[in-house]
């Protein structure tokens, strides 16, 4: 089951699926991003040490999506890349889908999650018909569970030391989840 590029528009950003020609704007936005990707992004930061590398691992993406398997995006503002979001576990045997998002630094705290993941939820439950989506979050992310809590999703457990960091540490996730109305 191939899955659609992503190509959302909301007030102020635009959500799109990567594609190759996204390779170096990607491959900047890593070594811009790397010491917040330690923690949260342990295999964007990986895969995207290098331009050959992000040519690489936007290829192995686009298989991925082509798979039904998982979706990745990139969050720009006004054409700048400001963070990248994930849905994954589309066409597997998981219990729901999942989401990862990923904001830079510097445009931490102006909703911009917030604003990306409501845009999203709406798309996976109208477009995909998906039952019901998940988050794990660090349970030290308190600005994370904020946006999570704001769209309505509900911590449901704990996973302890699910998680592995760029440096191989595991760390403790909370599992938050959403349910359609649809």
């Amino acid at each position: 089951m191939e899955i659609i590029p992503i190509y959302i528009e909301t007030d102020r950003l635009l959500i799109k699926t990567y594609t190759l020609s996204d390779a170096p704007v990607l491959h900047q936005f890593v070594k811009e991003n790397v010491f917040m990707l330690y923690d949260t992004g342990p295999m964007t930061l990986r895969n995207n040490s290098s331009l050959a590398g992000s040519k690489t691992f936007l290829e192995k993406v686009e298989q991925e999506r082509l798979s039904g398997k998982w979706i990745w995006n990139g969050i720009f503002e006004n054409e700048n890349l400001i963070g990248q979001t994930t849905i994954y576990h589309l066409n597997t045997n998981e219990k729901a889908t999942e989401f990862s998002y990923f904001i830079t630094y510097q445009k931490m705290g102006k909703g911009f999650a917030t604003e990306v993941m409501k845009a999203l939820v709406d798309y996976c439950f109208k477009n995909l018909n998906l039952p019901k989506l998940n988050l794990r979050i660090n349970p030290d992310n308190i600005a994370s569970i904020r946006v999570a809590e704001k769209l309505g999703f509900q911590k449901t457990s704990i996973e302890n030391q699910r998680f592995k960091t760029y440096h191989g540490n595991y760390i403790d996730q909370d599992v938050f989840e959403l349910k359609s109305s649809f």
